[in-house]
């Protein structure tokens, strides 16, 4: 069985990784965002 996708998979790991890390940012900051909103009303 030969793997015809051998030069994309740099490509695709790269992409994964990249979206993997940004979906990771982004729920940090969607957390940092409600905690700091949350610290306002009791403040």
């Amino acid at each position: 069985m030969r793997l015809n996708f051998n030069k994309d998979l740099p490509l695709t790991a790269y992409y994964t990784n990249y979206w993997k890390s940004r979906v990771k940012i982004a729920a940090n900051a969607e957390a940092i965002e409600k905690f700091l909103h949350r610290q306002q009303i009791y403040l």
